[in-house]
């Protein structure tokens, strides 16, 4: 993990957190966050480190349409600003077919769509 001064760290956390809509939301308690917001918050610390690779596994399946339709949005976005390549999991075809590749895993084999 790099490490940053913390002026540096704290400046880049707020930028993320303004960027997914939560700065006003960043000294809750996780239990005060809507599932939609405690998705954002995954979200901004899988990438406050700037990897290459960003894995979610259904980052949508427990949410309502519209916060579905916001963090896939955030996601689409995150991922272009910060140039991360997305490996997804989701049963979400509309979700799916924003994506550049995809891929199915059907009977043990992985078939690109």
């Amino acid at each position: 993990m790099p490490s940053y001064k913390y002026n540096d760290a704290s400046k880049k956390v707020e930028d993320l957190l303004d960027k997914l809509g939560l700065k006003s939301r960043a000294n809750f308690l996780p239990w005060k966050l809507s599932g939609g917001e405690k998705q954002r918050v995954a979200i901004a610390r899988a990438v406050i480190n700037n990897p290459q690779f960003l894995f979610l596994d259904e980052p949508t399946g427990n949410l309502d349409n519209k916060n579905a339709n916001l963090v896939q949005d955030l996601i689409i976005q995150i991922a272009d600003e910060y140039k991360v390549a997305l490996i997804l999991s989701t049963h979400d075809n509309s979700f799916a077919q924003r994506m550049d590749n995809i891929y199915k895993i059907s009977n043990r084999n992985i078939i690109e769509v």
